[in-house]
């Protein structure tokens, strides 16, 4: 049960809201180092009432840069903070005890090549992993099953697959896989049924977005880039901002089939493969404008006649192989305001 208590540790009274017994007074303390400002942190020691069992937990945020640092940290069963690792970090194995760190896991700019070593770790509130040139696996990761606050995946060169996050059901703000060169599926999120912002960007390897089938609501805007087959997104069903589906998609959007909802701004632009808006079919409202722009081989926007609002205007242009008519006949449909040029003129 969750309470609000004062521990007693070697450092004074630290006030918390906590989910274990008071830290017993006859239990030993003792100091860990951190380099954020503080020459050592206060750690103590919880004794379970029901089991009897011993946990540490370490107080404040820390930040490691060496392997020294991190072997500081291996009496840490929590990190009542932020947990930072980078620099010249080359493994995790000294975290093997680590269960918790009740605020955000970073790891980056490190030498990292797995992240062995927090197979244990079933809590965080959120992860970063961004920037490690010889990262190649996060299966390290496969304890965590605990909601996310954010995640946030970038600038792994080497990373090819993402299958340590296999537990994670829900991110609630954003989740964020961005330029990584080698990666080719997302298929360690497979249980990921909602998000707040989702943003899968400049990923120069990733041909589809396999993995996110189970996704069916992005709270806030999704942007979706460079991705070859969309088919993926089969069952999302409401977006609460804009769509973004931008840069080099494929040839359709067939994957969008049970989207019936964008709160914000729907925006189709510079995609020279898009052909159609197949696919869209199932799309009722859109809350703001929809814009369709630089689609070079545009032919067809028939996938949006099933709509039957736009909160805004209706914007088509350069689109040189679409006839601007079917501008003209969508916006008389919906009685809405249209601003088309710089399409074809088949009149």
């Amino acid at each position: 049960m969750t309470r609000f208590v004062l521990l007693t540790l070697a450092g004074g009274l630290v006030a918390g809201c906590v989910s274990r017994e008071p830290l017993q007074a006859s239990e030993s303390v003792g100091t860990v180092p951190v380099t954020d400002g503080y020459t050592s942190a206060p750690w103590g020691t919880w004794t379970d009432s029901d089991t009897g069992t011993t946990e540490v937990i370490c107080a404040y945020g820390h930040d490691v840069t060496t392997d020294a640092e991190l072997e500081a940290l291996s009496v840490c069963l929590e990190i009542d903070g932020d947990l930072g690792v980078g620099g010249e970090v080359t493994t995790l194995e000294p975290l093997s005890g680590l269960l918790a760190v009740r605020g955000t896991l970073s790891i980056a700019k490190s030498s990292i090549e797995r992240l062995d070593g927090l197979e244990n770790l079933a809590s965080v509130s959120g992860l970063v992993v961004d920037g490690n040139a010889e990262l190649v696996s996060i299966a390290g990761l496969n304890g965590i099953d605990s909601a996310l606050l954010a995640l946030r995946i970038a600038d792994n060169p080497a990373l090819a697959e993402i299958s340590g996050l296999n537990g994670i059901e829900a991110v609630d703000g954003f989740l964020a896989i961005h330029d990584n060169d080698a990666l080719t599926t997302l298929t360690g999120l497979s249980k990921l049924a909602s998000v707040g912002d989702l943003s899968v960007v400049t990923n120069d390897a990733l041909a589809d977005a396999s993995g996110l089938q189970a996704l069916t609501t992005v709270a806030a805007d999704a942007n979706l880039t460079h991705l070859d087959d969309v088919n993926a997104f089969s069952g999302l069903q409401f977006i609460g901002g804009d769509l973004e589906l931008s840069w080099d998609l494929t040839t359709d959007l067939v994957g969008f089939t049970s989207l019936h909802t964008v709160n914000g701004e729907l925006r189709i632009d510079y995609n020279p493969f898009l052909e159609t808006l197949d696919g869209l079919s199932s799309l009722r409202s859109v809350g703001g404008a929809v814009v369709i722009e630089q689609n070079s081989e545009l032919l067809d926007i028939g996938g949006l006649s099933g709509l039957e609002n736009i909160g805004g205007i209706l914007l088509v242009s350069d689109n040189p192989r679409l006839c601007e008519s079917q501008a003209a006949d969508l916006g008389a449909m919906l009685d809405i305001a249209v601003i088309a040029y710089w399409n074809r003129d088949c009149l």
